[in-house]
């Protein structure tokens, strides 16, 4: 037994070496739970990259002709390094606390500009004509980079007793809510440029542009099919659903960091608790939705596509940014492998040469 001074109070306590006697008693009846938190994400990510592995080995061989492949692999890279290296900090004495706590923060920083550049050149394919769209996304993009590097400035993580466990926390943690409002304003940016586009480009020779009312029009969006789907399911597919889970993340995030978090211990406790489902959301559905445009998985559209302008704009989806300037990328229908036997007989009649009106009895087509 040892007395132990914490804060202004003397502590009797039987276990002088628990860690938790150094943080405040709200902030240590979360610390159990986030752990918890970490250690599920952490698994699901693991999960993530087993079940995707031979597929990102075959996209990995492709780096050579694609930069954007590059990204994709520093993103799955830095995404799993952010997780691990956070629960290292958070549930071992690794003793260097400050420097482990900046590597992680790196990894972060690195692993959401590589997301966000993704989906910018998504944005980029779209728009790939309209210099002024491309040059407002790249400064949002420039925002994301700014809003998560925020973490790398305000984070840290000192000795937690004399163990060597750290604590994490961030000296303004409600400074950290322009992080994620900066990502979340992105993703429903990119969503809401990406589907007008699509809804401009791929249903222009479906939807009445200029004929009824507004409610007419949703109502013709949400229950008009073509191509076997209706047209809100198709522009809802992969990337745009996206977004929607990224906006629906973000919105608690905001609302909880704001409104309930009190103290600086709590706070941080809090944010990290946040952050590990999000990290793993935004992973795990972004490589996913880049994994099937680039090798031509069910996607955005489906293999039935209407219009050349759907077609094209699928190409330049599934071909990436390094074909933006090639006009000529269209979807041409492949020609016939044999081509066509002529007519040896041009003069005589399909039916004489077939017999099938001699055989039935017909003789008045064959004079």
């Amino acid at each position: 037994m040892a007395l132990i001074a914490n804060r202004d109070a003397i502590l009797d306590l039987k276990n002088p070496t628990t860690p938790m006697i150094f943080l405040d008693p709200q902030a240590a009846q979360l610390v159990v739970p986030v752990q918890y938190i970490i250690v599920a994400s952490v698994a699901i990510m693991i999960w993530d990259i087993m079940n995707n592995f031979l597929v990102d080995v075959r996209l990995s061989r492709q780096w050579k002709r694609s930069y954007m492949t590059i990204i994709f692999i520093v993103s799955r890279f830095t995404g799993f390094a952010f997780l691990f290296t956070d629960l290292l900090l958070i549930v071992s004495a690794p003793g260097n606390c400050t420097a482990l706590a900046k590597i992680t923060c790196s990894f972060f920083v690195v692993n959401r500009s590589c997301i966000s550049l993704i989906f910018y050149t998504r944005v980029y394919a779209v728009y790939r004509r309209s210099n002024a769209i491309k040059i407002v996304f790249g400064f949002l993009w420039l925002l994301v980079v700014g809003g998560a590097a925020l973490s790398l400035v305000d984070g840290t993580s000192v000795p937690l007793g004399p163990d060597g466990y750290c604590v994490t926390y961030f000296t303004r943690p409600k400074l950290l809510v322009i992080t994620a409002a900066t990502e979340a304003v992105y993703d429903l940016m990119v969503c809401i440029a990406v589907t007008y586009r699509i809804r401009r480009a791929g249903f222009s020779t479906h939807v009445p542009e200029h004929s009824g009312s507004i409610t007419s029009k949703i109502r013709y969006f949400f229950m008009r099919r073509t191509s076997g789907q209706k047209i809100s399911e198709r522009v809802l597919q992969d990337s745009q659903i996206y977004f929607v889970i990224t906006a629906l993340i973000k919105i608690p995030e905001i609302v909880i960091i704001v409104l309930y978090a009190t103290g600086v211990e709590t706070a941080s406790i809090i944010q990290v608790a946040l952050a590990f489902p999000d990290a793993v959301v935004v992973n795990v559905i972004a490589t996913k939705v880049y994994r099937n445009l680039k090798l031509g998985l069910p996607g955005l559209y489906p293999v039935a596509a209407q219009t050349s302008e759907e077609l094209e704009l699928s190409t330049l989806m599934v071909k990436g940014p390094e074909n933006f300037h090639n006009r000529a990328i269209r979807h041409q229908p492949h020609p016939p492998r044999h081509p066509p036997v002529p007519n040896p007989f041009p003069s005589i009649p399909e039916s004489l040469r077939s017999g099938a009106d001699i055989v039935s009895g017909n003789t008045e087509s064959q004079v």
